[in-house]
């Protein structure tokens, strides 16, 4: 039962009543940083924004538009109606081939509206003025005009305007006056006769330094501020130091405050420039400006990275859902194994998740603990990352869906990876060793090149996987087959992290290059077709001698056309071969591009790319990033970029990306091994990211203090903010947003809470609904609304500045209430979610309303995947607890307060593959209980049971509208059967089968030696194992020399560890050590030199040469005792297995008057005796009962009740009493039409007659 103020509990017995309901639209989390809105969709190249509040209550603002296609500007003025409701334009356009600047609007002293701009036309530049009502109407009589002209080459800043607190203005501007750069000033009492210009006092300030963007502020103590920045120090290549600095003044200007500085960065990589500022009514300063920066940047330090480097293997971009993948792994000296992969939010630049070989899901830790995890071998895309491993086993993470797949082409179920594709190796011999792969996100197939070497030749395997098949087996599809066809150099120059494969499905090609990685070896390009698998192309120095001797390291296809970098070499006629290499695939013409800035045989080009423009962007490692457009080559590096790298260096040798979204060029640096710092840096390829941020000023006594900078906007192409505070005291923002080349003007407002009552329509019904379902635990509720001025909640309205509050996602908060007294009360509040954007239509005719539906925010818990939590061992109600804090990021423990439940005891169980929702529902309904979100948002917890508590008595039916028995929910089962697995496991011995297999070279000095052998086969458990042995270790010498054994040795149950037992066996070969027996040969064959022959009378006995004969069997003998041995272990499978359990529950009654029996059986996977299985059984029994006997009524509202609440009511024709147990209430407000009288609050309610 709900809480209600005693004013309103009382009211709820009432016979006259004032009902009243309350609708708020709020931000789900806070609107700072703002992600904003465009002030308009229809025009080009919008800048300059300046805001400010009038006094009517309006907001009015002013920016620039152009160059159109005409080459002409517009200088667009808009304000808003007294309600700040939404904006109306009125355009002034500058004279033709004028070019427009900077604006500047303030309200003057006679509430009329000055606009004040800089223009520039044939070497002039002017600074114009024009004074024009709120409305955009020029005044009577019209005042417009020129205050003054200076010459168009000369630098100028500004203007800034302000009225001052006699009702006077000041505008302030800067201008270059030699090498000096200083701020001026000039006055006037009546915006058409300006003073002549006077200095502002910055003497403490270099004069040669330059002073910028000038802003004016005056505060409600009538001061008047003066902000700008200022250039504290230029670096050795031009790079500047900016800070933002300010000066106020009491008099005018005609004295000020020494400058003094509000932000203090002190590297060129990172500097503040443009500010802006607006005072709130209870005083604090914001104060908004460009935060200016070289480049982004991840590191192991970041947070959400898990590993001790950084080093950037793989990367690529999702576009489409603006998210980067990155692939960390070892790249410096050492065994090559994966470190992590990440995903970047490219908006926030932050981690959103990072996947490990111990995250959930996981990556096989034989990538981790095994060398052959190359880099920059396999190429990821969409939402797709791959990460592979030379032997055999490549991983596909979908990062969308938080799952990964793992295909394996070997079996490995020694590292727990069994064999999973089905596929035909080409040729034969040593295994096949994965060298490239390739994701196509579009036909969802994963592309593999495979190779082996002969003895003299190689070959080469390249085919597909479809990535939709489900498994568990995988068919791999060979298209490419080169058995023995392919050189071992050329192998060899693709192994590794030598040499690039891309599928490319347009132009329907497989790409493989192979460098020459030896001494004078020569490197290949090969094409083949994509859906025969044809040889095309082959390119070598031999077919074409243009071709890089040595092939090309990398490289990108584009139309027709492959860009590639290669190893400089200066013999074989290579010398001039310098750059980019482009071949013409068409006409086999070869080129090469040289890079314009230095000239250097080695420009160390690495990894490249494409961009959307079809440049190309390319690593240059020791110089910085290049981005080349077929003609010119352009460089950004730590000298034009200041702090590009933390470290300074310019070691980019890793994979580049780039996103077309947001023109941004995304880099790997350094490894883990060579160099002081490894990561990724983003920066913009239009040079210094520019996003607005702010700090906040508050006074205490005579001295300011000032917060930490934040940023103000989400994105990094987002700047020049200009800041204003309505009547009420909301913040609004207007800046400029930068896509590509194009510049357009977003806003937003500080409004946490926008409130919808005075906008619900008359005459339409606002319903509150909320039900459980007690055979399954699940809550639902939903809000229905209906508000006037739909036009204004259009989210395609641009110039609505309410078009967000009844948007998809937005929080509402509604209560309904009384009005007593003149005062009024509300219930507490209930929190709900849009469910999509309202619904309205325009008709001729008509004047436009919204309908608004809202559900219940839990039920996003639907949309919320979990693959697999954590192994809970606690209560329900912290189980349930945890998982809402875990996998719903709005929710903290604050939101939660489920009680103790009156049968809690710790469970055991972990969620797999399964909603948030169905996770919540599944612990609650076990426990007899439903989840929902409560009052004041707080999720609480609703014991479904018909033996509660009388919450609320209505001894009369003066309430009662209606009443209705029902039973439509009802069922004839009568028999509930409970099914579960016992929690404890029970062991079974199978039939004798395959544990494992062995092979082993037992070498002649080996001697005795234990192997332990993991077993591979099966559930890989066995008991009683057997020793078959393939192949013995006996040989000649060995048996000459003594005794050889083999013996298997069970010793599993001497771990500690009893995971390990049963899990392996060992086995002691022993055979004699010969390495003194091959010395005494060796010894004997020296002194068969010195023995010389035996003469007899018959015949000459070459003793020496029996005795070196003899000596040398028995060396090559003992060598040759290398036995390569085999063995099988057999043993009896241990299979564990949990017995089920049954609990059965019947309604007798209902058998005996149905005469038969009819059942419902229900597997619960959370019970682990009969006793708990009764539990349930009898549970399942008593919702079925209850729901044969349900009662529903409307009745005159009554805040108090809510769903699982049990009341009692008076049956309309028997007056005795019935209890009521709440599963479903629906609550209707319908406020009447003026002159009508059809107005009601009422609510239905359905239950169990308990």
């Amino acid at each position: 039962m709900i809480t209600l103020d005693a004013a309103l509990a009382a009211a709820q017995d009432s016979q006259t009543r004032k009902p009243i309901c309350k609708i708020v639209s709020k931000e789900n989390v806070d609107p700072i940083p703002f992600d904003g809105e465009l002030l308009s969709t229809g025009t080009l190249n919008e800048q300059y924004p300046q805001a400010r509040s009038h006094s009517t209550g309006r907001l009015f603002m002013a920016f620039m538009v152009g160059p159109d296609s005409g080459h002409d500007y517009v200088l667009r003025y808009g304000y808003t109606d007294s309600s700040r409701t939404y904006f109306t334009y009125v355009d002034f356009p500058l004279a033709d081939n004028h070019v427009g600047g900077e604006v500047s609007v303030y309200e003057l002293a006679d509430s009329y509206v000055d606009l004040i701009w800089e223009e520039t036309y044939l070497g002039t530049r002017y600074i114009k003025y024009r004074k024009i009502t709120v409305t955009g109407a020029d005044s009577d009589p019209a005042v417009a005009g020129t205050i003054f002209t200076v010459d168009s080459d000369d630098f100028f800043t500004g203007p800034a305007f302000a009225k001052l607190p006699d009702d006077s203005y000041v505008l302030v501007y800067g201008l270059q006056d030699g090498s000096d750069y200083r701020l001026y000033y000039r006055t006037s009492s009546n915006f058409t006769t300006w003073s002549s210009a006077a200095e502002i006092d910055l003497l403490s300030l270099t004069s040669t330094n330059r002073k910028a963007n000038p802003s004016l502020l005056v505060l409600s103590s009538g001061a008047a501020w003066l902000l700008f920045d200022y250039v504290e120090s230029i670096g050795p290549n031009g790079e500047e130091l900016t800070n933002i600095y300010y000066v106020t003044s009491s008099d005018n200007f005609s004295t000020n405050s020494t400058p003094a500085a509000l932000t203090v960065y002190t590297g060129y990589g990172e500097v503040a420039e443009h500010p802006a500022a607006a005072q709130s009514a209870a005083g604090t300063i914001y104060m908004a400006f460009d935060r200016v920066v070289s480049s982004l940047k991840i590191d192991k330090d970041s947070t959400g990275w898990t590993g001790t480097a950084s080093p950037v293997s793989n990367m690529h971009v999702d576009i489409a859902n603006q998210k980067l993948y990155v692939v960390s792994s070892v790249m410096g000296y050492g065994v090559k194994t994966l470190i992590c992969v990440v995903k970047v939010d490219l908006d926030t630049w932050t981690i959103d998740k990072c996947w490990t070989t111990s995250s959930v899901p996981a990556f096989p830790s034989y990538f981790s603990n095994t060398m052959g995890v190359w880099y920059d071998a396999y190429h990821g895309a969409g939402h797709y990352v791959l990460v592979g491993h030379a032997n055999g086993v490549i991983s596909v993470l979908d990062g969308k869906n938080d799952t990964i797949i793992t295909y394996a082409f070997y079996d490995l179920s020694a590292y727990g990876i069994a064999k999973n594709v089905t596929w035909s190796p080409v040729g034969s011999g040593i295994a096949m060793t994965i060298e490239k792969a390739w994701i196509d996100a579009s036909s969802n197939k994963l592309y593999v090149a495979l190779t082996r070497n002969y003895t003299f030749s190689a070959c080469l395997q390249i085919g597909w996987i479809d990535l939709t098949q489900s498994g568990p087996a995988y068919t791999f599809t060979t298209i490419v087959s080169e058995d023995g066809t392919i050189s071992i150099s050329e192998r060899m120059g693709l192994t590794s992290a030598y040499g690039w494969m891309e599928i490319n499905v347009n132009a329907g090609l497989i790409i493989v290059s192979m460098e020459g990685i030896g001494s004078d070896w020569k490197g290949s390009l090969r094409i083949y077709d994509l859906s025969t698998g044809g040889l095309w192309k082959n390119y070598t120095v031999d077919s074409n001698p243009t071709f890089p001797y040595r092939g090309l390291r990398r490289g990108v296809y584009n139309k027709g056309f492959i860009v590639g970098d290669f190893t400089y070499e200066s013999l074989y006629g290579q010398a001039d071969n310098r750059g980019l290499c482009i071949i013409n695939t068409a006409t086999d013409v070869i080129i090469y591009s040289r890079p314009s800035w230095e000239s250097v045989n080695d420009y160390g080009l690495k990894d490249i790319c494409l961009t959307d423009q079809e440049e190309y962007l390319v690593a240059a490692d020791g110089y910085g990033i290049a981005l080349f457009d077929g003609a010119a080559w352009a460089l950004y590096d730590n000298n034009n970029l200041p702090g590009l790298t933390p470290t300074g260096e310019d070691n980019f040798t890793n994979p580049v990306s780039y996103n077309p979204t947001t023109r941004m060029i995304i880099a790997g640096h350094g490894d883990d091994y060579f160099d002081n710092w490894s990561g990724l840096v983003m920066f913009s390829r239009d040079g210094y990211i520019r996003q607005s941020s702010y700090i906040t000023g508050t006074l205490s006594g005579t001295v300011w203090s000032w917060n930490s900078i934040a940023p103000l906007v989400q994105g990094f192409t987002d700047y020049a903010a200009a800041l204003v505070f309505d009547p009420d005291d909301n913040l609004y923002a207007f800046w400029v947003n930068q896509n590509g080349t194009e510049l357009s003007i977003k806003w937003d407002k500080d409004l946490a809470d926008f409130d919808l009552t005075p906008y619900l329509l008359h005459g339409e019904v606002v319903e509150r609904s909320s039900s459980i379902d007690p055979s399954t635990g699940n809550w639902d509720a939903d809000l229905r609304f209906s508000c006037s001025s739909g036009h204004l909640f259009d989210t395609s309205n641009n110039s609505s500045m309410l078009k967000q509050y009844l948007s998809k996602g937005r929080k509402i908060e509604q209560q309904f209430g009384e009005l007593i007294s003149g005062v009024e009360y509300l219930e507490p509040k209930r929190v709900f979610t849009i469910s999509s954007d309202g619904e309205l239509a325009y008709e001729s005719g008509t004047y436009p309303t919204i309908n608004v539906e809202c559900e219940t925010p839990r039920k996003r818990w639907e949309q919320i995947h979990i693959t697999a939590s954590e192994y809970y061992e606690t209560t329900p109600e912290l189980i349930i607890a945890d998982l809402i804090t875990t996998y719903d990021a709005s929710k903290t423990s604050a939101d939660i307060n489920l009680g103790t439940w009156d049968n809690s005891k710790t469970i055991e169980y972990q969620f797999v593959d399964m909603s948030l929702a169905d996770a919540v529902d599944l612990i609650a309904i076990h426990f007899g209980y439903a989840i929902r979100d409560g009052a004041e948002g707080i999720i609480g917890a609703v014991k479904i049971t018909d033996s509660g508590s009388i919450t609320r008595t209505y001894s009369n039916n003066t309430k009662l509208f209606k009443a209705t028995p029902k039973n439509d929910l009802s069922s004839f089962i009568n028999q509930w059967i409970v099914t579960c697995e016992e929690k404890s496991f029970t062991e079974l011995l199978m039939e004798e089968e395959l544990a494992a297999e062995f092979a082993v070279s037992h070498r002649w000095n080996t001697g005795t030696k234990k192997y332990k052998i993991n077993y591979t086969q099966g559930n890989k458990t066995f008991r009683n194992p057997r020793l078959d042995v393939v192949e013995s270790v006996r040989s000649i010498m060995f048996k000459l020399a003594g005794d050889t054994s083999e013996q298997l040795i069970d010793s599993s149950h001497d771990e500690a560890n009893q995971d390990l037992w049963d899990t392996y066996s060992e086995i002691a070969i022993s055979s004699p050590d010969l390495t003194a027996m091959l010395a005494g040969a060796v010894a004997l064959l020296a002194a068969s030199y010195a023995i010389g022959d035996i003469e007899t009378e018959e015949e000459t006995i070459p003793l020496g040469s029996y005795t070196r004969a003899f000596a040398t069997w028995i060396a090559l003998n003992i060598l040759a005792s290398t036995c390569n041995c085999q063995y099988r272990i057999y043993g009896q499978p241990v299979v564990k297995t949990r017995r089920t359990l049954q609990a059965t529950s019947d309604d007798s009654e209902s058998q005996v008057k149905m005469g038969q029996v009819i059942t419902d059986t229900y597997t619960d996977d959370i019970c682990g005796s009969v006793a708990e299985g009764q539990e349930i059984a009898d549970f399942r029994k008593m919702v079925a009962i209850n729901e044969r006997k349900r009662w529903a009524s409307e009745m005159a509202a009554d805040l108090h009740n809510e769903e699982g609440d049990k009341i009692s009511v008076i049956h309309p024709f028997s007056s005795q009493s019935i209890n009521v147990f709440l599963t479903d209430l629906k609550t209707s407000y319908l406020a009447s039409n003026a002159g009508e009288n059809n107005g009601y609050f009422k609510q239905s309610f359905e239950g169990w007659r308990a």
